[in-house]
């Protein structure tokens, strides 16, 4: 782009913004903070305490307790392995189903 003295100005260039959350951030993801209360929700409802849980997916108490405030994300399979633990949380109703 020319100015009116002819000479060029460069456009700067737009910077994506960055993340208000998110990996990088130290904030956690708001959909990995609702995960992290499903687990706790369903922990309790199970009358668990984060010990028991963590002993039997093999986690400590503490990656238990990450998990539940959405510091650390849950993967696919663990989500799965928390699932069956025990019996179905009674919210999920007909959507949800166990093997």
């Amino acid at each position: 782009m020319q100015s009116a003295a002819g000479t060029t100005v460069r456009k700067s260039a737009k910077r994506p913004s960055t993340p208000a959350f998110g990996r990088g951030t130290g904030v956690p993801d708001p959909i990995d903070i609702h995960v992290g209360s499903r687990i706790r929700t369903r922990r309790i409802y199970l009358d668990m305490r984060q010990e028991e849980l963590g002993r039997k997916l093999g986690l400590t108490f503490q990656q238990v307790q990450k998990y539940e405030s959405g510091a650390n994300r849950v993967s696919a399979s663990r989500l799965w392995e928390i699932a069956v633990t025990k019996s179905p949380i009674p919210e999920c109703g007909s959507n949800c189903s166990t093997r």
